[in-house]
Formats: structure tokens, sequence, C-alpha cells
């Protein structure tokens, strides 16, 4: 996989990132209202969702960091400053 490859699919698991971890916070939100609503049974259902979505960030993650490893750097490492675009 050539470099410009490798970019694509990093920016591609960032996206994805973003929108499953927006999906998670709303999960998390629905099973916060069941639960104060006294629905523990609900919540639980939601959270068990929310479970398969944290492995889907996980895999997100891991796949990121193995194209940055692809690259030649090492987690956290970039090609300027670290706090950089």
């Amino acid at each position: 996989m050539d470099e410009e490859s490798t970019k694509a699919v990093v920016l591609a698991a960032c996206i994805d990132i973003r929108q499953t971890a927006r999906d998670a916070f709303g999960l998390a939100e629905g099973a916060r209202a069941c639960a104060i609503a006294g629905n523990g049974d609900g919540a639980v259902q939601i959270l068990m969702d929310l479970e398969t979505k944290l492995g889907d960030l996980q895999r997100l993650l891991d796949l990121a960091a193995f194209a940055n490893r692809r690259l030649g750097r090492r987690p956290g490492q970039s090609a300027g400053r670290r706090s950089s675009c």
C-alpha cells in the first residue's frame, strides 16, 4: 500500500470513528433516559448495543494505528509537530 492510500485509510477510519462515537453517545443517552425512567431492562438492552459500537470503535482505532505503522510511525508520532494537523 502506498503512502497516499495509507493516508486515505487513516482518514476514512477517522471519519468512521467520529460517526460511530456519535452513535455510541446517542445510545448512552438513550440508556440513561431509560434508567432514569425506571426501565432498567430497557437500559441494559440499549447498553448491549453500545457494547457493539465500542467494539467497532476499537477496531477502527486498530485499523488507523496499523495504517500509521505502515507509514513507519509509532502511535502519537506525526510527520510534524504532534498537535498540528
